[in-house]
């Protein structure tokens, strides 16, 4: 795994030698132009100042090296008639160019540049070597690119240090982290940490957030759960031992009829906390999609008609509705119908009447649950929404949970849910109302 340093430092020596090369490439380029312009002139006004001698004799003595010696020395020839009439270096026979002016040409397997003047019958022509001039650029461009390339790993070593000392604060929050103990779920203190960093400082601090959240439910599931548990245990166990010493027929049918509401009412404690167990962590990453409550309402409706049927209920079901979508997950949905009309089957008298409808407005869908049974007290209405919370008097074996847990998933699709009176004033009537999707 690279390190943040040794990645930055990489990228930054990337960019230092490629912009090294480019001043290389530019200065190159630049000096071959200046050079060539400098020594082109030198040419032109060596030309021109010889052809103005008024003197017939030589310029200067011709030499007999067969190589000019550098990139100061020049090739001098004067032309008359065609007839070679004085040569700088006469070992060097470079021939009469065609064209005047400044020109390339072959000589002796290089390029040669030479500059052609004319007046009257008298030609003068200055040549030389490109291989000397290109090797006077590269000297120029030498001494201008070899003390970048030289300060390079001065420069590189500045900026590991520099990324080093960058990099402090978020080894300082990493040694923090680190030597954290397990139950430490407070806010890290970002202090005087750089802007870069916050971020990185907040998404841990919401991670913290939430870590510590699961962990209180989990705690509080916990607790709950070893507390709603014993109790019903208890009866069942007593209700054994009542069985078990029962001495006629009819002692032990009472203590079976109450050892199995016992178990029954464990059973439903047990489910119900197996769904808080696994609603409530849910409700910190689940992603929401779009779904039909219409469908999903008709479902419960045709699966808990055989339990209104068993009670003799006038079961009904009607979608009011324009628009039935909503932004939730399937599944908690139907837990949240499950419950809400189960408890409407559950609490009304024998005969009596639920009406299931969904209807809509511009943003809303609202679902709601009437019933003409036993209804809860309006003082009570508050408090059902508690956990374990059972209304008092209440014949029917349950956990109270089931409302726990409806409000629990309303909420958690950003809805409400409320208690109303319920068909013709008695009993109660659940809405529950979701955004749109």
């Amino acid at each position: 795994m690279i390190s943040i340093r040794k990645r930055l430092l990489v990228a930054v020596f990337g960019v230092l030698m490629f912009f090294a090369v480019v001043v290389a490439v530019l200065t190159y380029i630049s000096a071959h132009e200046e050079v060539t312009e400098i020594f082109d002139e030198n040419m032109k006004q060596i030309a021109i100042a010889i052809s103005a001698h008024e003197n017939q004799g030589p310029v200067y003595e011709s030499s007999d090296k067969t190589e000019l010696k550098g990139e100061e020395e020049f090739l001098v020839q004067i032309w008359r008639e065609q007839d070679l009439e004085y040569t700088s270096h006469k070992n060097i026979r470079f021939p009469l160019q065609d064209k005047d002016g400044y020109l390339n040409t072959d000589f002796k397997g290089e390029t040669w540049r030479y500059y052609k003047y004319k007046k009257g019958n008298e030609v003068v022509q200055v040549a030389q070597s490109l291989d000397e001039r290109n090797e006077t650029i590269l000297e120029i461009v030498y001494k201008f690119i070899v003390p970048i390339f030289l300060q390079l790993p001065i420069m590189l070593g500045l900026v590991y240090f520099m990324i080093g000392r960058g990099l402090q604060p978020l080894s300082a929050i990493s040694t923090k982290v680190k030597e954290r103990g397990e139950h430490n779920l407070s806010q890290i203190d970002a202090g005087d940490a750089p802007q870069e960093i916050y971020p990185l400082i907040n998404a841990l601090n919401q991670f913290l957030r939430r870590l510590e959240t699961s962990l209180n439910i989990q705690k509080q599931f916990t607790a709950d759960a070893a507390h709603e548990l014993r109790t019903p245990l208890t009866a069942v166990k007593l209700q054994l031992d009542i069985l078990e010493r029962a001495n006629n027929e009819e002692e032990k049918k009472d203590a079976q009829s109450k050892l199995r509401a016992g178990v029954e009412r464990s059973i439903s404690l047990i489910k119900n906390l197996l769904v808080l167990a696994r609603l409530e962590p849910e409700t910190l990453t689940a992603e929401p999609e779009c779904v039909d409550l219409d469908e999903i309402v008709l479902e419960v409706f045709e699966n808990l008609k055989p339990m209104a049927d068993a009670k003799v209920l006038e079961y009904y079901y009607k979608n009011n509705a324009k628009n039935t979508k909503i932004n939730a997950q399937n599944d908690k949905i139907f837990t949240l119908a499950e419950i809400i009309i189960q408890n409407a089957i559950l609490y009304n008298e024998e005969k009596g009447r639920i009406d299931i409808t969904l209807s809509s407005d511009k943003n809303e869908v609202i679902f709601s649950v009437a019933d003409n049974g036993v209804g809860i007290p309006a003082k009570e209405r508050v408090r059902v929404f508690d956990r374990f919370y059972r209304v008092l008097g209440t014949q029917k074996t349950g956990s109270g949970l089931g409302l726990s847990i409806a409000k629990n998933i309303t909420e958690q699709y950003g809805g409400t849910i409320a208690i109303e009176d319920g068909i013709n004033g008695q009993g109660c009537a659940f809405i529950v109302c979701f955004p749109t999707a």
